[in-house]
């Protein structure tokens, strides 16, 4: 699940960067593709992740958090969003997601180095 994990978030973030640095419809429309693709594997292996992480008697306080969280994100996001792409460009509201996405690949490794060194 590990690596599942890290090809969604690369597949989002290489997705994400695509859009604003192109013109060509169908370098967008692979954008979006693989933002969808990384999207798509990300909600049930979240679950899964969660499930496994909390064990089967919490999966449900954990999916509800999980999806508090999801609702909270689609609330904020857009504004979030929107105020970057007001006061600099819309532009940047690809790259930032795009970097909001390397962060957290960068964590996970740096997770998953600690857990493998003595």
């Amino acid at each position: 699940t590990d690596l599942l994990l890290y090809i969604t978030l690369i597949l989002l973030g290489i997705g994400v960067l695509i859009i604003p640095i192109t013109n060509d419809i169908f370098i967008i429309i692979l954008g979006i593709s693989l933002w969808g693709f990384g999207f798509g594997i990300s909600q049930p292996l979240s679950m899964l992740l969660i499930s496994e992480c909390i064990g089967r008697n919490k999966a449900g306080f954990g999916m509800g958090i999980r999806f508090t969280a999801i609702t909270f994100s689609a609330f904020v996001a857009p504004l979030i969003f929107g105020a970057i792409a007001e006061y600099i460009n819309i532009n940047w509201t690809f790259y930032s997601g795009t970097g909001l996405c390397s962060i957290f690949l960068i964590y996970l490794l740096i997770l998953r180095l600690k857990k493998a060194l003595p």
